[in-house]
Protein backbone atom coordinates (compact mmCIF):
# COMPACT_ATOMS: atom_id res chain seq x y z
CA UNK A 1 0.00 0.00 0.00
CA UNK A 2 1.40 3.37 -0.99
CA UNK A 3 1.41 6.03 1.68
CA UNK A 4 2.10 9.74 1.72
CA UNK A 5 2.98 12.24 4.42
CA UNK A 6 0.92 15.40 4.72
CA UNK A 7 3.53 18.10 4.15
CA UNK A 8 1.17 21.03 4.62
CA UNK A 9 -2.35 22.28 4.08
CA UNK A 10 -2.83 25.37 1.93
CA UNK A 11 -6.41 26.59 1.86
CA UNK A 12 -8.49 23.76 0.39
CA UNK A 13 -5.46 21.75 -0.79
CA UNK A 14 -3.52 19.09 1.08
CA UNK A 15 0.07 18.87 -0.13
CA UNK A 16 1.25 15.26 0.09
CA UNK A 17 4.87 14.15 -0.01
CA UNK A 18 5.81 10.73 -1.39
CA UNK A 19 8.81 8.65 -0.27
CA UNK A 20 10.81 10.00 -3.23
CA UNK A 21 10.11 13.59 -2.05
CA UNK A 22 7.71 14.41 -4.89
CA UNK A 23 4.60 16.38 -4.03
CA UNK A 24 0.97 15.92 -4.97
CA UNK A 25 -1.84 18.41 -4.37
CA UNK A 26 -5.15 16.85 -3.31
CA UNK A 27 -8.37 18.76 -2.53
CA UNK A 28 -9.20 18.50 1.17
CA UNK A 29 -12.68 17.27 0.17
CA UNK A 30 -11.01 14.02 -0.99
CA UNK A 31 -10.18 13.07 2.63
CA UNK A 32 -12.37 10.94 4.85
CA UNK A 33 -12.38 12.43 8.34
CA UNK A 34 -9.91 15.03 9.49
CA UNK A 35 -6.36 15.46 8.28
CA UNK A 36 -3.44 17.35 9.82
CA UNK A 37 0.10 18.22 8.84
CA UNK A 38 2.45 15.31 9.53
CA UNK A 39 -0.24 12.63 9.16
CA UNK A 40 0.49 9.53 7.12
CA UNK A 41 -2.30 8.89 4.61
CA UNK A 42 -3.24 6.21 2.12
CA UNK A 43 -5.70 5.96 -0.75
CA UNK A 44 -8.94 4.01 -0.35
CA UNK A 45 -10.37 1.83 -3.14
CA UNK A 46 -12.99 4.53 -3.87
CA UNK A 47 -10.26 7.10 -4.57
CA UNK A 48 -10.64 9.03 -1.31
CA UNK A 49 -7.77 9.38 1.18
CA UNK A 50 -7.70 8.38 4.85
CA UNK A 51 -5.28 8.86 7.73
CA UNK A 52 -3.40 5.80 8.95
CA UNK A 53 -3.48 6.32 12.72
CA UNK A 54 -0.96 3.51 13.27
CA UNK A 55 1.56 4.76 10.70
CA UNK A 56 1.16 8.34 11.94
CA UNK A 57 1.79 7.29 15.55
CA UNK A 58 4.85 5.25 14.52
CA UNK A 59 6.23 8.20 12.52
CA UNK A 60 5.77 10.57 15.46
CA UNK A 61 7.44 8.04 17.77
CA UNK A 62 10.47 7.76 15.43
CA UNK A 63 10.75 11.53 15.09
CA UNK A 64 10.51 12.02 18.85
CA UNK A 65 13.27 9.47 19.45
CA UNK A 66 15.45 11.15 16.83
CA UNK A 67 14.87 14.56 18.36
CA UNK A 68 15.67 13.24 21.81
CA UNK A 69 18.92 11.64 20.58
CA UNK A 70 19.99 14.89 18.92
CA UNK A 71 19.27 17.24 21.81
CA UNK A 72 19.92 15.01 24.83
CA UNK A 73 23.43 14.05 23.77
Amino acid sequence: MQTWRVDRIEGNLVILENADKTHTDVPIAEFVGGVREGDVVYRLPDGKYAVSAEATAERKKRLSALQKSLFDA
